[in-house]
């Protein structure tokens, strides 16, 4: 009884949440979200590659400039999020599938990317995409948003209070003028009953929020509405009917935006909330992708991204960080995926510690042998559950692994809390080259022969911002011989010396963040520029 019977009757099989059903979802997605004590999501995606292939060897920064191209290039399928209520000693869950396509409006036209990687994955996971394009949820970013809202909620706010929100504004002799022209001309239009509707094409503030709160205030017999253009449409009404003619628009208008603004809805619901606690698993992609569709643009500087993500996710877990870097002891072998997490986990009585129940209303698809991997809604619930049941082994270390997002085939963990992020893997020393002109090859060639023996210990490659440089990255060490001492890749380094232009091997510069902020200034400044450009 305390669940709405509209969810019932399209949820028996899964939770899909659509351009049909989504405006009526809302209000139980909202209770349930208000009790709800974590929140774990998933995405699919129509591509997720970036401008330049991924290296061992990225530093953080590098790795989001890659993966921000990505983030800004495709779109999002499928936003899959689980609610989880608390019950006693357990949860109960509630995954909700939201089908997400990007809305379209007058000159605005997003365009759509498909990589053919991408798009075999999701086929292959039997991805519905004639739900996705006919009856995806519309969706904007804060651009979007703002313009939607200045034209349909705005426009009341200076129906109401136009005389106070553009006082200052509206003081100037030319502005006064110019709205006295308009009025005369709608009074004079207005002057017999039969008059047709016409268009003021007044776009631009303060003019048109004085145009409507003169219109609607002072003219009896006339009301006038911001278009779809952003333009005045003004219209002859009986001056008995104005105030139900002027409430049924401003009810219209509430519901064209809430229309309009589709998913972004559930997602600033999400992200307006601090007490929850959110959960993905390898989920730095996702919140490139979250915050670059339904936030704003992406920051070009990465620490400002990192800034963003604590604010809208102030406790954040990602579960393979959990396994790789907290846990790994509890999951046997090199594989941390989802399934191969919550496959290990349910091998122990660790479900019956922390039982988790689905809701009857999304039950069937999802329960006993039913599994729908790549699923995004899907997805999110094993996330969840994978969450509460490593929570039990983490203990007091929860806290430490809180804000940490997992950086897939790298050496960083990403803190979300600090400037600086977590080396995890083997230190290295990394050099950046500029040779002189024509000697790039050689010298990558004479580098790659001094270490061919040691393919796991250096990285050599063009710099993929910095123009006519070297990115040259060294462990510090690799597999050791029966006696310990890297004797032949120490004696790999010496002879690289004269190359590198650097002191002796045990005085080269080691990385570290701070030592680089002058370089990743730089970066940023150049990145800038071309996306000026």
């Amino acid at each position: 009884a305390e669940y709405m019977g509209i969810i019932n009757s399209f949820s028996k099989t899964k939770m899909d949440v659509v351009r049909s059903n989504f405006m009526a979802v809302y209000d139980d997605f909202e209770r349930i979200f208000k009790k709800s004590e974590v929140v774990s999501f998933d995405l699919e995606m129509t591509g997720i590659k970036g401008s330049d292939s991924e290296s061992h060897y990225d530093t953080p920064w590098e790795r989001y400039q890659k993966l921000r191209v990505a983030a800004l290039k495709y779109r999002i399928i499928q936003v899959g999020i689980t609610l989880l209520e608390r019950q006693g000693d357990g949860y109960i869950a509630h995954p909700f599938n939201f089908y997400v396509f990007p809305e379209s409006s007058g000159k605005f036209v997003p365009e759509i990317v498909m990589d053919a990687e991408a798009l075999a994955f999701n086929t292959k996971n039997e991805m519905d995409y004639n739900k996705w394009i006919r009856e995806g949820i519309p969706y904007v970013n804060k651009f979007m948003y703002d313009i939607h809202y200045e034209n349909l909620i705005r426009t009341f706010d200076y129906i109401d209070n136009g005389d106070k929100l553009l006082k200052e504004d509206f003081k100037y002799g030319p502005n006064v003028d110019k709205l006295g022209k308009h009025l005369k001309k709608i009074v004079a239009k207005f002057a017999t009953e039969d008059a047709s509707p016409f268009t003021i094409f007044e776009s631009r503030h303060p003019m048109r929020g004085m145009v409507l709160f003169e219109v609607n205030k002072k003219v009896e017999n006339a009301i006038a509405i911001v278009n779809d253009a952003g333009y005045i449409d003004v219209i002859n009404v009986l001056p008995a009917e104005k105030a139900e003619r002027l409430a049924a628009l401003r009810a219209a208008n509430e519901r064209r935006f809430l229309e309009r603004i589709g998913f972004t809805r559930f997602f600033r619901l999400l992200t307006e909330n601090r007490d929850k606690v959110y959960i993905g698993h390898n989920c730095l992609l996702d919140l490139l992708f979250l915050y670059s569709h339904f936030k704003d643009t992406l920051p070009i500087d990465y620490f400002a991204f990192k800034q963003s993500i604590k604010v809208i996710f102030p406790r954040l877990f990602d579960t393979k960080v959990i396994v790789n870097s907290f846990l790994k002891e509890i999951i046997p072998g090199n594989s941390s995926s989802l399934q191969t997490v919550i496959d290990e986990l349910e091998k122990t009585d660790i479900a019956t510690k922390v039982p988790i129940t689905l809701h009857p209303d999304f039950s069937a698809k999802y329960t006993g042998e039913n599994k729908s991997y790549h699923e995004a809604a899907y997805d999110s619930l094993i996330t969840a559950k994978a969450f509460l049941y490593l929570r039990v082994f983490l203990g007091e270390r929860e806290t430490e692994a809180c804000n940490k997002v997992f950086m897939l085939r790298s050496n960083y963990d990403i803190d979300i809390n600090k400037r600086e992020d977590n080396f995890i893997n083997i230190p290295v020393n990394i050099f950046l080259l500029q040779p002189k002109k024509g000697q790039a090859d050689k010298l990558k060639e004479d580098l790659r022969e001094i270490f061919a023996s040691f393919e796991k210990g250096v990285y050599i490659r063009n710099h993929f911002t910095m123009d006519k440089t070297l990115y040259v990255a060294i462990a510090y060490e690799v597999d050791k011989d029966d006696k310990g001492n890297n004797k032949e890749f120490l004696q790999a380094k010496e002879r690289a010396i004269p190359l590198l232009g650097c002191p002796a091997y045990d005085a080269w510069p080691t990385f570290h963040e701070k030592n680089l902020t002058g370089y990743q200034e730089y970066l940023s400044r150049r990145a800038k520029e071309k996306e000026d450009l």
